[in-house]
């Protein structure tokens, strides 16, 4: 929980940080706008309609109130945070399912 909030408060004072071209709000901006639309498409393919989500987090502030919580899945922008607090580089390795059946 340490690591979390030390990396919420790193959100909240370094949201100007450009990465990649743009800060991190913006980054932030386009992750919730994603998941909102996700949602709200979801939503429509399951119950055949949309519904508007009043807390889905679109500021910086909202963004980290949500990320604070237990049980909150971090993404690249906190891997992104890390990064940057620690000043460390981040290798993050995926296993594909095809290579698991591809023999070697």
């Amino acid at each position: 929980m340490q690591l979390r909030r030390e990396l919420v408060d790193f959100v909240r004072t370094n949201y100007k940080l450009e990465v990649h071209g743009y800060s991190l709000e913006t980054w932030i901006r386009w992750e919730c706008l994603c998941r909102y639309v996700g949602a709200l498409l979801y939503i429509s393919t399951v119950n055949g309609y949309t519904d508007a989500h009043d807390d889905m987090p679109f500021s910086v502030e909202q963004y980290a109130k949500k990320m604070i919580t237990d049980g909150a899945w971090g993404g690249g922008i906190e891997l992104c945070c890390f990064s940057r607090s620690r000043k460390l580089n981040v290798h993050v390795y995926r296993v594909s399912f095809e290579s698991l059946l591809t023999p070697h």
